[in-house]
Formats: C-alpha cells, structure tokens, sequence
C-alpha cells in the first residue's frame, strides 16, 4: 500500500488537466439544458396567454399548472449528474486512489457486485430489486482476493387499504458498501463482529475484548473466545476506531472458514463526484481513498495474524 499523502500531488499531476478541461464542459452542457428548459417554458406560457386573449378562455390555471411543472424539471435537470464527467472522473482519479491502496486492484465503475455472492453472503436478505455498480475486484499482495462494490436492494410491499385501494412502496433492504474476501488461510470458527447492543450483552456467545472503546461501540460474537482474543489483538482491535472516527454506518464483520465479509455504509456518497471546485482537494479526495483503504487495511492485518497464529 502506498502512502496517501506521498501520493496525492503524484494523482493530482495526472488527472489534473484533463478533469478541468471535462467539468468545463460539463458546466456548458449543464448550462445549455437548463437554457433549453427555460426556453420551451417560456413560449408555452406565451402560446397560452395568446390563446387566452384571442379566444378569452381562462387559461391562468393551466399556465401556473405548466410553469410549476417546468420548474420541477428545472431543477431535477440542475441537480442531475453529467454522465460523461462522472464516468471520466471515476476512470481517472478515482482508479488512481484505489491504485494507492494496492497496485492490484482493478476498478470498474459501471460493473456490479456479483448476484450470486451477494446471496450467498451472510448479509442477504430477501430482496426484490438489486442495484451495484463501482466494483473493485483483484488479488492483494497477501494472495488474499478480494471483491468490492456499492449494493442497495429493495422489497417492494403493497397495502390494501379498507377501500380497496392499494399503495407500493419500495423499503431498503441492504443499503452500502460490502467486501467479499477470500482468505488464503482458513480461520478456526466462525466470528461476528456487530455494532454494540444491550440485549446482546447476555450472550454467552459474546467475547469481552481487552479495549473499552471496541467494548463501547462493538460486540464481538464467536464459540471460541479463547482464539478470537488471540486473533483480534489491541493493534487491530484499535483499527475499529477508525470506522468511528469516518462515521461508517451498518458495520459489519463474518469470517467464515476462508471467506471474510464486511459491510459499511459511508456518511457521503461511495465514490461520486459533483462539478464542485473541491473535487481536487486533498480533503475531497482523500475520502475515497478511506472508503477502500480501511476496509482492504482491516483485512490485511486479519490475515496477517492468522499467518501468525497458523505458524505458533
């Protein structure tokens, strides 16, 4: 892994000029829609009230109707993602982050996270539309490979009211980021590792670990406490602070056999972009390379330790 502030300058001296030249564009396109809208809206209002001067018909509701309607377009279109800028954006700085965290790892925007792993995954629940993009797939350093993605499904429940009447609604299911990685070392047990709860304080499956700061935000769950102590050492136990600090929503953490999953959802959008005059501050930019370093760091040094252990 590359050091991130060794590198930002590097990434920046890439991409620098050909995302200044594209948000430029961009801009002009943004610009041009709006324009257009704002046109066609304009001469439609005119052509009602030219029809109600000429043929005295009460066209006032109809023309505060047209205009609210072209005002929503307007802003629907004004808060719309340049598709073109944000596909360049992704394959050029954005790739060039993920490629900080390990040279190996190949970054495709546009794919999706597997169906199928996600099903088989200790995360799924019933769903009934699924929706991924931003995949990260590739072979870490340590062997370990790994699969990574945006996921957000759906279920779509219908109520019938007294009247008969019915209403769909769409209720998220799984809404974030999930890691799928396959271990090149098979851990002893089963592990979960979940945000902290009260009632699960009783469990006689819940492993009291060595950090009153893991204990304040996370529950440790496995049969066999006496490896997970071993495995979950104070240096790795202090990595969870980190997901604190960044404010990862749904966290989440199973180690089964040789496979690890993690799941997270950010306090931001996952590896977006906006037409903003941030876009290439270090703050900015820095938040996707957290998004996937933190993540990738954990699992490193759970392998690592598992390497160890394997070896005593």
């Amino acid at each position: 892994m590359k050091d991130f502030n060794n590198e930002y300058m590097n990434i920046i001296a890439k991409c620098k000029d050909q995302i200044l030249i594209e948000k430029s564009l961009a801009k002009e396109r943004k610009k041009k829609r709006i324009s257009i809208i704002i046109c066609a809206c304009l001469i439609i209002e005119l052509v009602l009230m030219a029809i109600d001067i000429t043929k005295n018909m009460a066209m006032g509701p109809l023309m505060v109707g047209v205009a609210f309607a072209f005002a929503i377009i307007l802003v629907v279109f004004a808060t719309m993602r340049d598709k073109k800028f944000r596909l360049m954006y992704k394959n050029t700085l954005i790739n060039q982050v993920i490629l900080c965290v390990d040279k190996n790892l190949l970054y495709l925007p546009l794919d999706r996270f597997p169906v199928m792993n996600f099903n088989r995954s200790p995360f799924y629940q019933r769903y009934d539309e699924y929706f991924s993009e931003d995949l990260i797939r590739g072979k870490l350093e340590n062997e370990t490979e790994i699969l990574m993605g945006e996921i957000h499904t759906h279920r779509i429940e219908t109520e019938r009211d007294s009247e008969g009447h019915t209403t769909t609604r769409r209720v998220p299911v799984f809404d974030g980021v999930m890691i799928e990685a396959t271990l090149p070392i098979e851990c002893f047990n089963s592990i979960q590792v979940v945000p902290n709860s009260k009632f699960r304080e009783l469990s006689n499956k819940r492993v009291e670990m060595d950090s009153m700061f893991f204990e304040k935000y996370y529950d440790l769950i496995t049969r066999n406490k006496i490896e997970a102590v071993k495995l979950f050492t104070p240096d790795i136990l202090e990595l969870f602070q980190t997901f604190v600090e960044l404010k990862w929503k749904n966290f989440g953490l199973v180690i089964e056999g040789n496979k690890l999953y993690l799941k997270f959802r950010p306090n931001h959008e996952y590896l977006e972009s906006t037409l903003s005059d941030k876009i290439l501050t270090k703050p900015y930019v820095q938040k996707y390379y957290d998004d996937v370093y933190y993540g990738i760091n954990l699992i490193n040094e759970l392998v690592k330790q598992l390497k160890y252990l394997e070896n005593c």
